[in-house]
């Protein structure tokens, strides 16, 4: 009798069908897992590569960048001096660093202002002219950094000395004035050296003194001197 082997196709078919989508998940399981670990080492990779550059950029910013102290403050005042000749006063106004402007202003009358400039930054010369009689004069300058120097000085305004000449037993007779006091007198003749009179009292208002004249034409050159304040005078006699 022959034997026929039937085998249960339908039920093993079945049994094959359901475990597909087991191994699916599972599958798919595996796969997100995988990627999740890719993706968490790529951001860790990207975090690590980002760190290290801005570090690097720190250091090296660190390493370029100066440091500049800061410019020592200007603290110290201009400076006035006065000099006084011929009936003018010269101001100089000086300043180590620059100068911004200077002032002046005599009593009772407005104030001149001059303003410093490329060539004049750190000295300014300026000349004012002095009228007769005494008056206040106020003086100030300012530099760039706001010092600020002020003097007011009492100026006496002169013309200076007065000279005249005349001749008398064969000299030149040579008388000297001034109302505040004269200081030197000086000559020279016919050319010669310049000599100095001595012998003028202290504070003299009035000084007369002989020059001899010689044979033919005579010059005379006088210089008389009220402190910085000159009267030059010349003459011509002939024997």
């Amino acid at each position: 009798m022959n034997q026929i082997l039937v085998t249960d196709v339908e039920n093993n078919n079945n049994k094959s069908h359901n475990m597909k989508p087991i191994i699916r998940f599972f599958c798919v399981v595996a796969i997100i897992f995988a990627l999740i670990l890719i993706a968490e080492g790529g951001l860790y990779l990207y975090k690590k590569y980002n760190t290290k550059k801005t570090d690097e950029g720190q250091t090296k910013k660190d390493e370029t960048e100066v440091v500049i102290p800061d410019e020592p403050k200007d603290t110290t005042d201009p400076t006035i001096s006065i000099e006084n000749a011929n009936g003018k006063l010269t101001v100089t106004v000086e300043d180590e660093t620059e100068l911004d402007y200077f002032t002046y202003q005599w009593e009772g009358k407005d104030e001149t202002k001059i303003d410093a400039t490329e060539e004049t930054k750190t000295l300014i010369k300026q000349e004012i002219f002095v009228e007769k009689g005494t008056s206040r004069l106020t003086l100030t300058a300012v530099d760039k950094a706001g010092n600020k120097y002020t003097t007011t000085k009492k100026i006496i305004g002169s013309n200076g000395p007065t000279i005249k000449a005349s001749i008398s037993n064969e000299n030149f007779v040579v008388k000297v004035t001034d109302e505040f006091g004269i200081t030197k007198i000086e000559y020279s003749h016919n050319g010669g050296e310049t000599k100095t009179v001595e012998g003028i009292p202290e504070g003299a208002k009035e000084y007369e003194f002989k020059v001899p004249l010689t044979e033919g034409t005579n010059y005379l050159k006088i210089n008389a001197y009220e402190n910085g304040i000159m009267t030059e005078y010349k003459c011509k006699k002939t024997r």
